[in-house]
């Protein structure tokens, strides 16, 4: 028998006769299948859009009704994951208020943290002898420097390429 004999692949459609297809690019089909499954999911979201193109009321906009009360103004946004599941608005709702009620402790317990990351790097810093905070300052300027340069050849680049 013949490698692509129609008799062992009749009824199969033709996405599916995996013999077909070269082997280098067979380890691409699992990435291929997400890519097309996330495609299909945000597809059936109609309702992040409306028809003439603009985003529903309330949507991924920023709020400014707790910042006359003195609370931190920060963006209406679904957690990740939650914008696929088609939410009722008064569902969303919900969510945000729960996101509103937590938000200020969080921001508070992130300052904290920043603060106590501060004082443990001047602690270990503290440590260190002179000539090894030298060293150490002189390390770091050379690593900015070898990121500049890589973000610097990054965005040369697509220049190149254009040409």
């Amino acid at each position: 028998m013949r490698r692509n004999d129609p008799a062992k692949t009749r009824g199969v459609p033709c996405s599916l006769r995996l013999r077909e297809v070269p082997m280098s690019i067979r380890p691409l089909f699992p990435a291929a299948l997400c890519v097309s499954a996330l495609l299909g999911l945000s597809a059936l979201d109609r309702s992040a859009v409306s028809q003439d193109g603009a985003a529903p009321e309330g949507s991924f906009e920023p709020t400014t009704a707790g910042a006359r009360e003195g609370i931190d103004v920060y963006p209406r946004r679904l957690p990740p994951g939650l914008g696929v599941l088609r939410l009722s608005s008064e569902q969303k709702e919900r969510i945000y208020a729960v996101q509103a009620k937590y938000h200020v402790q969080i921001e508070k317990l992130r300052a904290e943290i920043a603060a106590l990351e501060a004082k443990q790097e001047a602690e270990v810093t503290a440590a260190l002898t002179p000539a090894q905070k030298d060293f150490l300052k002189a390390y770091e300027a050379m690593k900015q420097a070898e990121q500049a340069a890589a973000e610097k050849d990054a965005a040369e680049t697509p220049a190149d390429a254009a040409e």
